[in-house]
């Protein structure tokens, strides 16, 4: 397997989410979310969606600190 760090994102402050996206040449990966950045790192449930010819997703934050990779299996 295999990380890709994306450098595609946003913070949306009003949702309290973080939109991330990148191109879709990057097939199969799927995001993480972890509590530190070393870990431990736990497959995010929120659904992919295609824009702009890139994947993406919306991810909602709950807490002050969250770390997202890409992930291929």
């Amino acid at each position: 397997g295999g990380c890709l760090a994306s450098r595609y994102w946003h913070y949306l402050d009003s949702t309290r989410a973080v939109f991330l996206s990148w191109p879709d040449y990057y097939q199969g990966y799927s995001v993480e979310t972890a509590p530190s950045v070393d870990g431990p790192w736990t497959p995010s449930d929120a659904a992919l969606f295609l824009q702009d010819g890139g994947n993406s997703v919306a991810i909602p934050t709950n807490s002050d600190q969250q770390y997202f990779r890409l992930h291929h299996p």
